[in-house]
C-alpha cells in the first residue's frame, strides 16, 4: 500500500519531484522519448507513486485525527487541523495526478482541483472553509465562533474522510494503484 521505506535512489527521485512543475515533467518525458533505452514507463510509475504517496500522507493525517478522542480545546483544534491537512494532501495528490505538477500553495491547490473530480465545487468550498477555520484556531487566542469548535472538529474529520474517498476514486480512475482505504 504505502511503504515507508524505499531504496535511496528511488527516495532521491521522489524528493526531487517535490514542487515539480508540469513543464519540467514534460521536459523529462521529451528527454526520455528522444533517447531510446531510457525508461519512459519508469518515469510514469514514479509519477504515479508520488501521487499515491501524497494521498497516503492525507490518509495518515485523517487516521491521526480520528484517533484523537480528547474533549479539550487543544485536542479539538488538532483534529480540525489534521483533518484539513488530510484534505489538503488528498487535493495535492489529485492535482498532481491530473496536471503532473506539485502545487503547494493552498489557494492554488483548491483552484486547480480537476473538473472531473466528483463534487469538485463542493470540495473546493470545503477546503477553503476548513483552511480558514484552521487558521482561526491555530493563530488566534479568540477565534470567531469558537463555541462551535467541538462540532466543527467532528464535522471536519467526517468531511476529510468523504473527500479522501472522492480523491481515491479519482486517483484510481487516473491509473494510480495500490491506494490505501480511507
Amino acid at each position: 500500500m504505502c511503504p515507508s521505506i524505499v531504496n535511496p535512489l528511488e527516495q532521491d527521485a521522489l524528493v526531487n519531484l517535490e514542487g515539480v512543475s508540469a513543464r519540467r515533467v514534460e521536459l523529462l518525458r521529451s528527454i526520455l522519448r528522444a533517447r531510446p533505452g531510457l525508461d519512459q514507463p519508469g518515469l510514469e510509475a514514479l509519477l504515479d507513486r508520488f501521487a499515491r504517496d501524497r494521498f497516503c500522507l492525507g490518509v495518515d493525517f485523517a487516521k491521526a485525527a480520528r484517533r484523537i478522542t480528547g474533549k479539550d480545546r487543544g485536542d479539538q483544534i488538532t483534529v480540525l487541523s489534521r483533518s484539513y491537512y488530510a484534505m489538503y494532501q488528498g487535493a495535492r495528490a489529485v492535482v498532481f495526478a491530473a496536471q503532473r505538477s506539485d502545487v503547494e500553495e493552498h489557494r492554488e491547490v483548491r483552484e486547480d482541483l480537476p473538473d472531473d473530480l466528483r463534487d469538485r465545487q463542493k470540495w473546493a468550498n470545503s477546503l477553503d472553509r476548513w483552511r480558514k477555520r484552521r487558521n482561526q484556531y491555530d493563530y488566534r487566542a479568540y477565534p470567531k465562533e469558537a463555541h462551535l469548535l467541538a462540532q466543527e472538529s467532528i464535522q471536519a474529520a467526517e468531511e476529510a474522510g468523504d473527500f479522501l474517498e472522492a480523491c481515491r476514486e479519482y486517483l484510481i480512475k487516473r491509473g494510480v494503484e495500490e491506494l490505501p482505504d480511507v
